[in-house]
């Protein structure tokens, strides 16, 4: 069973790895490369 620790409504932490709405960060700097800028739609969306 996995520990994920909700940061707030679009970050987490689960087995020490960051996760943007689900999607793992170090999974996405693999793919894209750094730095790499993420922001949230739902956030985006929340604030508009």
């Amino acid at each position: 069973m996995a520990l994920q620790v909700a940061l707030d409504e679009c970050l987490s932490i689960r087995e020490g790895r960051l996760l943007i709405e689900e999607c793992d960060v170090h999974a996405l700097a693999q793919s894209f490369g750094t730095p790499a800028y993420v922001m949230s739609e739902n956030q985006l969306r929340r604030f508009r």
